[in-house]
């Protein structure tokens, strides 16, 4: 369930003449707009039970432990965990139960849906907010 964003080299490229810190707020801002149309599709797609899986499923910044094991800076969390995956009891953990199912529960897929039908649109949100941003920065200096 990855969502990569390749192939702009003249906005790469642009990029990467940035500092660091200015380059990570960019892209951070982006992938957090871009996450928010795969989170309102993971939502309208889930199950509702109690509404509590739902209810949790957030866009969140990934602390630097996250990122270096996971490799990205942003992503949708439940609770406070990646998307339910990594805790074993509670609410969180249950969402792995509806994407991959279980001995008693054929798999929904929430996540997978949402990022097979809204993935473009949440790349191509993600790389215009990126340009507008280093757009706004170009201006600043």
């Amino acid at each position: 369930m990855d969502l990569q964003i390749t192939g702009i080299k003249e906005l790469d490229k642009q990029l990467n003449q940035l500092e660091k810190k200015d380059l990570k707020k960019m892209c951070k801002k982006g992938l957090r707009e871009g996450q928010k149309v795969i989170q309102k599709e993971v939502k309208e797609n889930m199950p509702v039970d109690s509404g509590d899986a739902k209810k949790n499923i957030v866009v969140r910044a990934m602390p630097a432990k996250v990122v270096k094991k996971l490799g990205g800076t942003v992503g949708l969390f439940a609770g406070n965990t990646r998307a339910g995956f990594e805790k074993k009891t509670g609410k969180e953990f249950y969402l792995q139960y509806i994407e991959n199912g279980n001995g008693d529960n054929e798999p929904q897929r929430p996540f997978q849906r949402a990022l097979d039908a809204k993935g473009e649109e949440a790349k191509s949100k993600a790389i215009s907010i990126i340009a507008q941003e280093l757009n706004n920065y170009r201006g600043k200096k």
